[in-house]
C-alpha cells in the first residue's frame, strides 16, 4: 500500500499582449490532475504559425494527464522512463487522430509539451519543445533538462513531428525531497530565468511560488489573475503548471 500524496496542483495559461492587440486566441494550454497516490501537470505551446495550434495544445495537456492516471501505477516497480515516453506517444497519436477527424495535416497542430508526473517515490518529466521544468529539492533550486539550441532564436521542436521520439528530453528522480514542481511555456522565460544562456533559474520567484502555492485560499484563478497582470517582457502566451508539496520533506 503506497502513502498518500501530499501535493497541490495549480495552473493556468493566458494570452500575451501581442496575441491580445492582435485578435489571436492564446495558443498555450495547461492541465492538472491529483488524487491520493498521484499527482500530474502538464504544459503546452502552439505554434504561432500554424493555424490549428491552440487546439494542437489544448488536445496535448488534456491527454498527458489523461494517459498519466491510465498509464502510471503508484504501487508497482515500473520503468518510468519508458513509461513516459509511452505518454508521450499516446498525446501524439491523441493529435493524430484529431487531425484525421478534420481532414488535416498533422502540422498544423504543431505544438510542444512538457509533463510531469508524480507517484510516491519518483518525479519523471517528459519535455518537447522550448518548456521549462524547474524543481526545488535537496540541490536547491534548478532547471530539469533545458531545451537544445538552435541557429535561430525561435526555433523548436514540437511532439508532432517525425522527430518527436529523439527530441524528447526525460527526468526521473527520487520524490522524496522535492518541494516544488514548476513547469512553463517560453514565454514565461524572462520572469522565471536568471540566465536565458544557462537556464539557471531565478530562485527567489520559484521560493515565492511555493510559500504562494501552499497557501489554502490560493486557487488556480489566482495563478491565472498574476499572469494577466504580470510583464513578461515578451507579449507571448504565458503558462504556469505548479505542483507543491504541502508538508516539506524531513518534517
Amino acid at each position: 500500500m503506497t502513502e498518500p500524496l501530499t501535493w497541490r496542483v495549480l495552473g493556468a495559461s493566458v494570452p500575451g499582449t501581442v496575441h491580445i492587440d492582435r485578435g489571436i486566441p492564446c495558443q498555450d494550454a495547461s492541465d492538472w490532475y491529483v488524487d491520493e497516490h498521484l499527482a500530474c501537470i502538464a504544459v503546452a505551446d502552439g505554434a504561432g504559425s500554424r493555424r490549428r495550434s491552440e487546439r494542437g495544445s489544448t488536445v496535448a495537456v488534456h491527454a498527458a494527464t489523461m494517459l498519466a492516471r491510465r498509464l502510471f501505477d503508484p504501487a508497482a516497480q515500473e520503468d518510468h522512463e519508458a513509461l513516459i515516453r509511452h505518454l508521450v506517444d499516446g498525446v501524439r497519436n491523441n493529435l493524430i487522430e484529431v487531425a484525421m477527424a478534420d481532414d488535416a495535416d498533422l502540422s498544423e497542430y504543431d505544438t510542444t509539451l512538457a509533463v510531469a508526473v508524480l507517484t510516491g517515490d519518483r518525479l519523471v518529466v517528459a519535455q518537447i519543445g522550448d518548456t521549462i521544468a524547474v524543481v526545488i529539492d535537496g540541490n536547491g533550486c534548478r532547471t530539469l533538462s533545458p531545451p537544445p539550441k538552435f541557429e535561430y532564436a525561435n526555433e523548436t521542436t514540437f511532439v508532432t513531428r517525425e522527430s518527436y521520439e529523439r527530441d524528447i528530453r526525460v527526468s526521473v528522480l527520487p520524490a522524496d525531497d522535492i518541494s516544488l514542481v514548476v513547469l512553463s511555456t517560453d514565454g514565461m522565460r524572462y520572469k522565471l530565468l536568471k540566465d536565458l544562456a544557462t537556464y539557471e533559474p531565478y530562485e527567489p520567484f520559484f521560493v515565492d511560488v511555493l510559500s504562494y502555492a501552499r497557501n489554502p485560499k490560493i486557487e488556480s484563478e489566482s495563478i491565472e489573475q498574476f499572469l494577466r497582470t504580470i510583464n513578461d517582457q515578451s507579449g507571448d502566451d504565458k503558462s504556469l503548471a505548479i505542483a507543491a508539496r504541502l508538508i516539506t520533506p524531513g518534517n
